[in-house]
């Protein structure tokens, strides 16, 4: 059985990172960091559990003291790398990876940019729990959206937060964790939010914009959460949705409320009143799909849903649940629609 080093190493290669070990953490030197960070780096890395990941000119550090000493780092994506566009988006990627393969260990991140003057930027990056982001709590932010109903949205987005550490220490204090940048955790609501919308049918060009758009203005600051959130589900909200004629309507809501049924089609069919061929007409005009790749692929959407929130589950399981034939078919179908496989997108995402 391979060892989790080993993991790291077999991973390397097609998750794009190097991996090395730090022979001797006294003499340790890393390309673009200066000296005066040394003591900090090692004081860090002196704890068991501890990873820090550094922000240089031109490469991505992940330094990790997990029973061992060892590097993951990766050089800054090109403009047209689809998996990775930012320096925080590629060490969340090589954070996820440690994760992934050490999914029972409480791991402490810590994030230090070194292209600032001072040492006193050193960050812990909280994510948020995966207990809070359940089924049930995503359909009901789904179904909230769906309604237009920012209250509902706002009490969801509080369960979901009442479960982060460093909301709970605000909680607490009434203060934010020096430690801790509340524009992360603002970041990770918004890239959840903006996932949900686009499966409870809002238009997605609409969305996106409006996401980055926000996270492009999202200050650096100590105040908490709950205000530019509230803001961004409002005009989430606003967003148009297209509108179908009933019958492609009425298909779209019995395939939600079935996505863990095996579905077939001739019953749709039959419940809307309507035959198959008549059906897959409307479906071609209406969406121009067929309606089993329509299906196909809101099962892939919420295949992908349910790996971002719940990181520890089994590709079987989740073929299982959609009522694939088996993990090879769910598999091919994943691949289809996304172009990686379900590991693939584990390894990376990150609800």
């Amino acid at each position: 059985m391979q060892t989790n080093n080993e993991k790291l190493i077999t991973m390397a290669p097609w998750l794009q990172y190097a991996y090395s070990e730090i022979t001797n953490l006294d003499t340790l030197t890393i390309p673009q960091v200066p000296h005066t960070f040394n003591k900090k780096i090692i004081s860090i890395l002196e704890k068991n559990y501890n990873c820090l990941g550094l922000i240089t000119e031109d490469s991505i550090y992940l330094l990790c003291h997990i029973d061992s000493y060892f590097i993951l780092s990766q050089s800054y994506a090109s403009d047209d790398c689809e998996r990775v566009k930012t320096p925080h988006q590629q060490l969340q990627f090589l954070r996820n990876t440690i994760s992934s393969v050490y999914p029972d260990c409480k791991i402490n991140f810590v994030t230090l940019n070194v292209l600032t003057p001072q040492i006193n930027t050193l960050t812990t990056h909280q994510s948020l729990s995966t207990h809070a982001t359940n089924n049930v709590l995503r359909n009901t932010l789904i179904m909230a959206i769906t309604n237009r109903d920012v209250t509902a949205c706002m009490k969801v987005v509080q369960q979901i937060m009442n479960s982060n550490q460093a909301y709970q220490f605000f909680q607490q204090t009434g203060k934010i964790s020096s430690n801790v940048r509340p524009d992360y955790l603002i970041v990770s609501l918004i890239a959840i939010l903006t996932q949900l919308a686009i499966s409870a049918s809002l238009n997605a060009n609409y969305v996106y914009n409006l996401s980055d758009s926000y996270l492009q203005r999202i200050p650096v600051t100590d105040v908490p959460y709950e205000g530019i959130v509230q803001e961004f589900i409002s005009d989430l909200l606003d967003a148009p949705e297209r509108t179908y004629r009933a019958p492609v309507s009425l298909f779209m809501y019995l395939v939600q409320q079935k996505i863990f049924e095996k579905i077939v089609i001739s019953e749709i069919a039959d419940q809307i009143g309507i035959s198959s061929p008549q059906l897959r007409r409307l479906i071609k005009e209406a969406l121009n799909t067929t309606p089993l790749d329509y299906i196909n692929k809101q099962k892939i959407m919420m295949a992908c849903s349910i790996l971002s929130t719940e990181h520890n589950i089994k590709i079987f399981e989740i073929a299982e649940r959609l009522h694939y034939y088996d993990t090879s078919h769910f598999t091919r179908e994943f691949v289809k629609y996304t172009k990686i496989t379900p590991k693939e997108f584990q390894q990376f995402s990150n609800f």
